[in-house]
């Protein structure tokens, strides 16, 4: 049995996941937005997996920057990702080495093969080869830089 804790602003998604991952004998963690998700992840208890929600409407940080976070926090955590974005994204230089990705929309099916697969790996970490962020962006027109282009999300 882990701890997951889920972070997805939207209300059926994150009753959905719930629903799922308790299904499955796990207990489960939630929170709406990266604010929330902070909080939980300071407090003392225990966490195994990070499954949020790579943009997150309420702030202009996301699951990215949360799971840097959490990684800091919490170096035993693992992290699963859902997107509607292509993982190829340019803003993907924040993913962590040893994440996973699970694509929306899913079923309840791909969630628990995802998860499965998220808490028998080792820990993610923060990436160990040295890249250039400055260059992340550079090839994208100036009113796409900072935002998810492929991204089949509809947040503002």
């Amino acid at each position: 049995m882990a701890t997951v804790l889920i972070v997805e602003d939207d209300v059926f998604v994150n009753t959905e996941a719930v629903f799922v991952i308790e299904e499955l004998g796990h207990v489960t963690l939630h929170a709406y937005d990266f604010d929330q998700a902070l909080e939980i992840l300071r407090a003392d208890g225990q966490i195994d997996l990070l499954f949020t929600d790579i943009r997150l409407k309420d702030r202009h940080l996301g699951g990215y920057e949360l799971a840097i976070h959490a990684v800091e926090l919490r170096p035993d955590i693992r992290v699963l990702y859902a997107t509607g974005c292509d993982p190829a994204d340019p803003s993907a230089y924040l993913v962590l080495d040893r994440s996973h990705f699970l694509e929306k929309p899913y079923g309840d099916m791909q969630l628990r093969a995802s998860l499965e697969t998220a808490l028998q790996s080792a820990p993610a970490r923060r990436p160990t080869v040295s890249t250039d962020f400055s260059l992340s962006f550079k090839e994208l027109p100036d009113d796409q830089q900072g935002r998810f282009p492929n991204c089949r999300e509809t947040h503002p």
